[in-house]
């Protein structure tokens, strides 16, 4: 597999090959051959770009999916990829308890990240907000939102098995729902990403780089 990196200037393999220049690319993922990625003008696919937000819509985040392609964007909305239009997701604009959702500076909360597992369950986190696991039933909140989720990563091969880099530490989950916040083994608590290596968690906090667990 090719790792591929969004820049402002475009989107480059490791060696440097463009693959889409001259746009700038903030979020990148991959569906099976295909890479996605969002930045300033739209939703990209492969090169291409695919979809234009509606005016005033900042797109931050894209996760593929079997049936669609999920696209995460400030004032805490999900889109969803429907033909060449990007659709605001109506059951996520009903999550319980979104009323609570905010930032620290007092501006609206955003989508940062969003993951999908094995079953097809997509982990969205909301900064700030905690994570919204959105099932078959619908979106329900999970993680306390003051535990202050940067990012939600979910396990490709496990069902249910979720990590979140948090402002507290590290919060993991065995069944997508219970979340546990970690501090353990971590220099500083304040975590800004995390990744999932077979069984190791990296984690990357504020000061340092990566901790393994």
């Amino acid at each position: 597999m090719t790792c591929l990196i969004g820049t402002v200037a475009g989107v480059f393999d490791l060696t440097g090959r463009p693959l889409l220049e001259g746009r700038a690319i903030s979020h990148l993922a991959r569906r099976r051959d295909e890479w996605w990625g969002v930045g300033d003008e739209g939703l990209w696919r492969d090169g291409e770009l695919v979809a234009v937000p509606a005016p005033g819509v900042t797109l931050n985040c894209v996760q593929p999916s079997p049936e669609t392609v999920w696209v995460g964007a400030d004032s805490a909305r999900l889109f969803r990829l429907e033909g060449d239009r990007l659709v605001e997701d109506p059951g996520f604009a009903a999550t319980p308890g979104r009323e609570e959702w905010h930032t620290p500076w007092g501006g609206p909360p955003d989508v940062r990240s969003m993951s999908l597992d094995i079953d097809g369950v997509l982990y969205v986190n909301v900064h700030v907000g905690g994570i919204v696991r959105y099932g078959p039933d619908g979106p329900s909140p999970t993680l306390d939102i003051h535990a202050d989720v940067h990012q939600v990563v979910a396990h490709p091969e496990r069902s249910g098995a979720v990590v979140a880099a948090c402002g507290l530490g590290l919060a993991e989950s065995m069944d997508g729902v219970e979340f546990t916040v970690r501090t353990e083994g971590l220099d500083h608590r304040y975590s800004r990403a995390a990744a999932l290596d077979g069984d190791i968690i990296r984690d990357c906090a504020v000061s340092w780089g990566a901790v393994g667990h």
